[in-house]
């Protein structure tokens, strides 16, 4: 009960942005033709030499809980591949991907190699205003419920599954990223982190390589 009136005041918040947005920008203005700057990286996975000990284990993960950031357009959108995804994106399309990871980074060779679980959030942007930051998700939803952008997500773990994994992912008939579609991710994020832990039974932890650039 708590938590549910938790993710309602949250959504109420957010709600608020929204009229602030509108106010700001007046209700039902366009999208512009220009897309919000993506910075374009080219990333890889490190593959550890022979011999290098990989984390097995949360507690070999030391380097702390971590929110990373990629973004991509028709640029770099051969990385995609890096993250499970094959994507051709048109010259208005965007991803962005945010990792929110419990990692290490190992030193073994002079390239250094990532791994960590956690949750990956996949956001397939088809429009959007050019002045939204697309690292700022809160005003991304606010955004969407606005009509100014089109978000879709995908939520996926890394490293982290089992029975409890399974119940807590969010569900969505259309995988929406707008307000309620945002307070459904980061309240699933939340509770997956909770069980990121050695030693709970239906939670099976293998840590995974993370691509970096």
């Amino acid at each position: 009960m708590i938590r549910k009136f938790s993710v309602l005041i949250f959504a109420l918040f957010l709600l608020t942005s929204c009229d602030q947005l509108a106010k700001e920008g007046g209700e039902g203005e366009t999208v512009d033709e220009q897309m919000p700057e993506v910075e374009v990286k080219e990333y890889k996975v490190v593959a550890p030499p022979a011999g290098c000990q990989l984390p097995k284990t949360v507690a070999d993960l030391d380097g702390g809980l971590k929110k990373i950031f990629y973004q991509f357009n028709k640029n770099n959108q051969g990385s995609l591949a890096l993250f499970g995804k094959e994507m051709q994106l048109g010259k208005k399309e965007m991803v962005v991907i945010v990792d929110y990871m419990q990692y290490k980074d190992m030193d073994c060779e002079e390239d250094q190699s990532r791994y960590g679980v956690g949750v990956r959030l996949f956001l397939h942007i088809e429009k959007a205003n050019r002045k939204i930051d697309l690292n700022n998700l809160p005003q991304l939803a606010a955004n969407v419920q606005l009509g100014r952008a089109s978000v879709r997500y995908i939520f996926q773990t890394i490293g982290v599954t089992g029975p409890k994994i399974n119940d807590i992912l969010p569900k969505s008939n259309t995988n929406t990223f707008d307000v309620e579609g945002y307070a459904n991710v980061i309240r699933a994020v939340d509770q997956v982190q909770s069980l990121i832990r050695d030693g709970i039974d239906g939670v099976n932890i293998a840590p995974q390589a993370i691509p970096t650039n």
